[in-house]
């Protein structure tokens, strides 16, 4: 039922691509019904004209043959444009949802969970997602297709021989769901473990300078290598049960073969069976496990993929920032700047407090530095008036209005923020620039510069990425700020 509802909020993806998921449905069903002509040919070979030594049937069954074998190349080529352009299409639109919701979590969400965890499920879990819906309704609706329409010729055949096979058939079907468990457990194992390894080398690839510094090489080394082994140790385990999982799936074809041929051989021989009619059942037995595996596999598929799901539904289901809050005000066209606290109190946990009854008035224009020892809330404060946090007690307004009654990114319009690390974005200066106001002019691009105290050496530099220049970490901080006066 889990693994069901998860399906649900994924295969909504799929609602867009409606008319495009019923032709590929179409079209593969097609492309496989026409495979099914193969196996009678060879009964009408052996039983019709080759006994009656029948040219012109000879000729249609060779001709037949390769115009099959050439539509099935073209088919496979079109399906397989189909389906790439489907896969391609649902990771898209996922990757932009988790995108666009990732941008409305709150900070504190970003300061408990690692970038490396967050980065695998834009990379790993939302491909692997896609490679399950990309086909899940297609290979369903066409294996459940193949199957009947297979069980009904077999049994058109032989109608013995036919029950035979269709009850090896479902016990071939079964394996899967024999290790669905472990098959889920396994792949919780390698997400976690690959998540593991982002967030380590997220952690120290840009703290290389530290790590040298403190001479910790061989400490981080050591650590790395710890969560290599997991990672290692979690694939053989996933390994093994795959090796389990495929020795049944490929050693039951070939006993429904054997014991195909053993009964159906003592139906020719005793003259109530044609050869030809023989090898058309031998053949099509062996298709009928296509569809079994392709429906055992799409099933191990899911659960090798739920993991996955949860990962990124579980970032899916956090609450944006500040939503709730009643009487919300969409507008805030302009401000004159005046900001109150009111008896303030702020802890990162409520047993815990950093800041207790902070009472501030800042008027428009005016300057205040807040100054005390490291630790005491000066970081704290400005994150509260940014609204990072929202206050545990007590009120901060803008202008008379509590922040709180604001829409956050309309109120973020109006605050600009120079914090005490630095962080550019990869591009030009004028990139980074405008980035305080993408609809800046040429003009009003400048005269942040020069409010920021940028532009006299900006103007010296050739046209190099902001990435090349390291003397210009503090531009875009100070850029937002210029736009404000």
């Amino acid at each position: 039922m889990k693994t069901f509802k998860l399906l649900q909020r994924f295969l909504s993806y799929l609602d867009p691509y409606r008319r495009l998921l019923t032709g590929t449905i179409v079209l593969v069903t097609l492309w496989t019904v026409i495979n099914f002509i193969p196996p009678w040919l060879i009964k009408i070979l052996i039983d019709d004209a080759l006994p009656r030594q029948d040219l012109w049937l000879l000729n249609i069954i060779v001709f037949v043959e390769v115009a099959i074998v050439l539509n099935h190349q073209f088919m496979s080529a079109v399906k397989g444009f189909l389906f790439t352009y489907l896969e391609q299409r649902i990771y898209l639109d996922m990757n932009i949802r988790l995108f666009d919701h990732l941008m409305t979590l709150p900070i504190q969400y970003f300061n408990t969970n690692d970038t490396g965890g967050l980065v695998h499920r834009f990379m790993q879990d939302l491909m692997q997602i896609r490679d399950l819906l990309g086909k899940w309704v297609v290979d369903l609706a066409v294996n459940l297709m193949m199957f009947v329409l297979l069980a009904v010729i077999l049994f058109c055949i032989n109608g013995r021989l036919a029950a035979i096979c269709v009850t090896l058939a479902f016990v071939y079907g079964l394996n899967a769901n024999l290790f669905k468990n472990r098959i889920y457990g396994t792949a919780r194992d390698i997400g976690e473990r690959t998540g593991e390894l982002y967030g380590l080398l997220y952690q120290i690839i840009p703290g290389c300078r530290e790590i040298k510094a403190l001479g910790l090489s061989r400490y981080m080394k050591a650590i790395y290598a710890e969560g290599l082994v997991r990672f290692f140790r979690a694939q053989m385990r996933n390994y093994r049960l795959s090796v389990y999982v495929s020795f049944i799936a490929e050693t039951l074809p070939y006993l429904g073969w054997a014991v195909i041929v053993a009964i159906g051989g003592r139906q020719v021989i005793a003259g109530s069976l044609s050869v030809g009619a023989l090898l058309a059942f031998a053949n099509y037995v062996d298709k009928i496990y296509q569809p079994i595996n392709g429906l055992a596999g799409l099933y191990s598929e899911t659960q090798k993929t739920v993991p996955a799901m949860e990962r990124v539904i579980a970032v899916l289901d956090v609450m944006p920032e500040f939503n709730t809050f009643k009487g919300q005000r969409l507008n805030l066209e302009s401000v004159q700047g005046r900001v109150e606290l009111n008896s303030v109190g702020f802890g990162y946990s409520k047993d815990r407090p950093v800041t207790k009854n902070v009472n501030l008035a800042i008027e428009p224009g005016s300057k205040v530095a807040i100054v005390g020892p490291s630790g005491c809330g000066k970081t704290t404060l400005a994150h509260l008036l940014m609204r990072f946090f929202d206050v545990n007690s007590g009120s901060i307004k803008l202008d008379g209005i509590n922040i709180k009654q604001i829409n956050i990114r309309d109120y973020r319009k109006h605050v600009g923020l120079i914090p005490q690390g630095v962080r550019l974005f990869g591009g030009t200066i004028r990139d980074n620039i405008l980035m305080g106001n993408r609809r800046a002019s040429e003009d009003e691009m400048v005269q942040a510069a020069k409010a920021s105290h940028a532009h006299e050496f900006i103007s010296r530099l050739p046209d190099l990425l902001v990435s090349d220049i390291h003397t210009l970490l503090s531009v875009k901080l100070c850029v937002k700020r210029a736009f404000l006066y």
